[in-house]
């Protein structure tokens, strides 16, 4: 029955525009849905912390911790929320998400909208949680990103710092290895929770230099992990900006590069969240197969709708059994070990 609502309603709002359909997902996801997606093999413990099964919804979905009642209830391991900044920011004009159907993909330029982390925890206290929680955070300088991590960390299960969003002036800033370096010693002083930073994908040697730098400086000061990867900066007219961030299907190969070098590069020693592309139980194994631990998804999740999590969970479910392997950890790295 979830089904046939859900094919119904997706239709409904891929005919709308993408942040109105957004702001009317927003509207009517405020309760508990009677789903079921438990698979006992799919059980993951990410330091001390044991998730039900390794899928997340990424950041960006629900940016001001709005729904978080009704999307932990879908079957996520753990939802993440934000990423919130410390003031509230309109973001950047509109138009600002581009669709591209026949791509399974998009493009935005939202520019870190945010109600700010006043009325983002204020929301998040109103909200029931049943599954995990991570919050993403992003600022522009040193000082605003610790006083955001000590803001949330007592609400959150993970925290997530947004180095390398494409649609602000400065989204990029910390991905700089000299600027990272600084930014890690600051976070190691405070750091409480398990920690994450997300870049950008691996596209050409400067990219690559940069983020087994800022791996190697994770292994230095106690960052637990690396979301691989954020959006692919591209051009698009139709957005005000005329620029933004490319997620989806078109995504995938560029992550799958990113989560396997960084997995390679640090024998494994570093987490990897995979986040890109991500659209079936086979694009999901292929990632954990090349490091990731866990994997998020977005643009699927728009494209495919609120039976996907069920659907990718029970395809891994049926993988782990078809091939004998005795739990969730022996996928993990599957490919390089």
């Amino acid at each position: 029955m979830l089904g046939y609502y859900d094919i119904i309603l997706r239709y409904f709002l891929s005919k709308m525009d993408a942040e109105k359909a957004h702001e009317f997902v927003k509207k009517i996801a405020k309760f508990k849905l009677p789903t079921r997606s438990n698979f006992d093999k799919l059980n993951i413990r990410i330091k001390n912390i044991e998730l039900k099964n390794p899928l997340a919804l990424a950041a960006g979905f629900d940016k001001d911790a709005e729904m978080i009642t009704f999307l932990s209830s879908l079957g996520f391991g753990y939802i993440t929320a934000g990423s919130v900044l410390l003031r509230p920011n309109r973001g950047n004009p509109k138009p600002r998400i581009i669709r591209y159907p026949g791509y399974k993909s998009m493009t935005n330029s939202m520019g870190l909208p945010s109600v700010g982390v006043e009325k983002f925890l204020s929301n998040l206290k109103k909200q029931r949680k049943f599954s995990r929680l991570s919050i993403s955070i992003a600022g522009n300088t040193i000082e605003e990103i610790v006083k955001l991590y000590n803001l949330v960390a007592d609400h959150a299960d993970f925290i997530e710092i947004n180095l390398s969003c494409p649609n602000t002036e400065n989204g990029r800033l910390f991905q700089d290895k000299e600027n990272f370096d600084k930014l890690s010693l600051e976070l190691s002083k405070v750091k409480r929770k398990i920690t994450f930073v997300k870049v950008s994908p691996s596209i050409g040697k400067k990219e690559i230099e940069n983020h087994l730098d800022i791996a190697s400086l994770c292994m230095k000061r106690n960052i637990d992990g690396i979301t691989a990867v954020n959006t692919l900066p591209i051009k698009d007219a139709k957005l005000s900006t005329k620029q933004g961030g490319l997620s989806g299907k078109m995504l995938f190969s560029w992550m799958l590069k990113t989560v396997r070098l960084l997995y390679e590069e640090t024998n494994g020693k570093l987490l990897i969240n995979a986040c890109g592309g991500i659209f079936t139980a086979e694009d999901a194994i292929k990632a954990m197969m090349n490091g990731a631990s866990t994997f998020q998804i977005y643009t699927s999740f728009v494209y495919e709708g609120i039976s996907l999590p069920n659907k990718i969970l029970k395809g891994i479910n049926q993988f782990i059994n078809y091939n004998k392997f005795s739990n969730l950890n022996e996928v993990i790295g599957y490919k390089i070990k």
